[in-house]
């Protein structure tokens, strides 16, 4: 609305904002006012309209409280965050939730007045009304007066449920528990094949060993790489090879001297049956020879 000249003297001489800005010749926001009819808040700004010094008109401008809400709707509420806008007479004139305009900012938060004598922004946890609910954070912060503007003393609240407010932290927190879970199954895997490849040779090298101390020459280990476990197997090998190699060199050995041992017996068996022909005495039969005996 634009008011000028004597018109405007008539219809806005008695409203403060309108003295205050012919007193002043600034800018002037003033305190939120509840509509007789509608009970909706609005806040109102007046500017004087100056024309070589000389004050020849003023520029009104009204916002409804409801039209802020719904503009800072789009950035907070969105998130699950609560605003609320408090007065200097400590009501509520702008909220995201219409059921907290109008009501005395006491009732919401006990502590406002320590919260507004500080003077300075301040964020703390609050449980909510209904404990079952939980805890909000919530964020304080005064009007501080900017240039061409006076200090209104509003204040703002903002309450953002814990969990949304924390969220970053709980999702940080997750991914170091899913992380060190990941982690220690790696390792876990890590030291499994660690295990299996340093103990489990050496057990197959065990095994071996005993086996061939039982006399199973023909054991042998599976050899991979070059380290020290693979020169073990190796010298395992060639061990149990050099072994069976000696066993079945002493097994032909000893089945040759058994076969030059039957002959030998063969041969003396045989000598012997010829000395006992030689030595045994010899009868010739002699026809004309009779021998005659008289009793």
């Amino acid at each position: 609305q634009i008011a000028v000249g004597a018109e405007a003297a008539k219809n806005f001489r008695e409203i403060d904002y309108y003295k205050e800005v012919i007193k002043t010749r600034r800018p002037v926001l003033n305190q939120p006012r509840k509509s007789v009819v509608s009970f909706k808040y609005s806040l109102f700004f007046a500017a004087p309209i100056l024309v070589n010094g000389n004050l020849t008109g003023m520029v009104r401008t009204r916002v409804p409280g409801k039209n802020l809400a719904e503009l800072l709707a789009v950035e907070f509420g969105q998130r699950g965050s609560e605003f609320l806008f408090i007065n200097k007479n400590d009501e509520v004139f702008i909220s995201n939730s219409e059921n907290e305009i109008g009501i005395k900012i006491q009732e919401e938060v006990a502590i406002f007045d320590q919260l507004e004598a500080k003077k300075q922004s301040t964020a703390l946890a609050l449980q909510t009304k209904d404990a079952g609910e939980g805890w909000v954070v919530a964020g304080y912060a005064p009007w501080k007066a900017s240039r061409g503007l006076p200090d209104v003393e509003w204040s703002v609240i903002l309450f953002t449920p814990e969990n949304i407010a924390f969220a970053a932290v709980y999702n940080l927190r997750l991914a170091i528990v899913v992380g060190t879970i990941v982690t220690g199954l790696l390792v876990a895997a890590l030291a499994i094949y660690i295990t299996n490849r340093a103990v489990k040779p050496v057990l197959q090298a065990t095994e071996a060993v005993k086996a061939i101390g039982e006399g199973k020459l023909d054991t042998r280990l599976p050899v991979q790489g070059n380290d020290e476990l693979a020169v073990l197997g190796e010298n395992i090998n060639e061990l149990a090879a050099q072994l069976d190699a000696l066993l079945a060199e002493q097994k032909k050995e000893a089945e040759r001297l058994e076969i030059a041992r039957q002959e030998a017996r063969a041969e003396a068996d045989q000598k012997a049956r010829e000395q006992q022909e030689a030595a045994r005495p010899r009868t010739r039969a002699n026809p004309d020879a009779v021998l005659q005996i008289d009793l």
